[in-house]
């Protein structure tokens, strides 16, 4: 079962099952990762007070994002292009 999981995700990613490892190790061990750690730097630097600050407008980024996806499948929807 764990195979043909492995298999999809290839597919899905167009790389070989060690790509998909590759690709998920390079996102959890190491960008994961060091987004933290620049976390710590500037906070480390410059105090706390701007993650406030920096959670709202990475709030409205991601309310921004979802917005121009939903847009995005409705104009796909309308030109006959996307499933409905």
């Amino acid at each position: 079962m764990l195979c043909s999981a492995k298999h999809k995700i290839a597919r899905a990613f167009g790389v070989t099952r060690q790509g998909v490892r590759w690709r998920f190790d390079r996102l959890f061990n190491h960008v994961y990762v060091e987004a933290y750690e620049r976390v710590w730097w500037i906070e480390a630097n410059f105090g706390t007070e701007l993650r406030r600050h920096a959670m709202a407008i990475a709030k409205q980024r991601i309310a921004i994002r979802k917005r121009v996806a939903e847009l995005n499948q409705a104009f796909r929807n309308l030109s006959g292009g996307g499933k409905p």
